[in-house]
């Protein structure tokens, strides 16, 4: 099966979409154009090393057990 993307609404009918568009959040998207930026949007951080004031609600992915 090939890779699709989703569909928005637009101009009155429905349109895949581009490579530089992103979906929000609160639509089930990450809000980034980048595996770096949907996990700082996402608030994961992945490390070798546990991060000295994260932000509340931040996961925090430990790579030196992996």
């Amino acid at each position: 099966m090939a890779d699709t993307k989703p569909l928005k609404t637009q101009n009155g009918g429905l349109e895949q979409y581009g490579d530089g568009d992103t979906l929000a959040i609160a639509h089930g998207g990450t809000g980034a154009t980048t595996v770096v930026g949907a996990r700082e949007n996402l608030l994961i951080i992945v490390s070798a090393t546990e991060p000295e004031s994260p932000a509340e609600g931040t996961i925090w992915i430990d790579t030196s057990v992996v």
